[in-house]
């Protein structure tokens, strides 16, 4: 099955062409690798496959459901933030579910009887229930763990 497709992209930075028309199929169950010299596209290519950036020519398709993330090799974190308060900020839908309930859970504490509030609260815990978001932070502590 297709996961990535690219059918002769090209990008370029000014004068400079980092891809031209260059192809690529990623199908499910692939382990791919990059090599390559600096500054011969490597990092181009994940940054248009994770739709960071647009080719400039050719067609990049994403099947399905597919989500690809980038993560820069000097990525700008905030240090003030823990390693799991990191991994909260991200964009993935669990995470997002998962602040909003704590942000809505803390609203009704203050505003208990805010029918609104205990509305959105309802289908924020069918969500959590659906996209089993519960098993959201010990899932994380369990990756950050086993990462050392």
């Amino acid at each position: 099955m297709n996961l990535v497709t690219l059918e002769t992209v090209s990008k370029r930075y000014g004068e400079r062409e980092l891809l031209v028309d260059a192809n690529l199929l990623i199908n499910e169950g692939d382990c791919i690798g990059l090599l390559g010299r600096n500054g011969s596209g490597k990092t181009t290519l994940l940054k248009l496959i994770s739709s960071l950036e647009t080719p400039d020519s050719g067609r990049l398709t994403i099947w399905g459901n597919v989500r690809v993330r980038y993560l820069p090799q000097d990525p700008d974190l905030d240090e003030q933030l823990t390693v799991l308060e990191t991994v909260f900020q991200s964009d993935a839908p669990q995470m997002k579910l998962l602040r909003n309930y704590e942000r809505v859970n803390s609203q009704l504490q203050r505003q208990p009887a805010d029918g609104q509030l205990q509305q959105q609260m309802m289908a924020l815990n069918e969500e959590m229930d659906r996209l089993d978001g519960w098993a959201a932070e010990a899932s994380a502590k369990t990756v950050l763990t086993q990462l050392g």
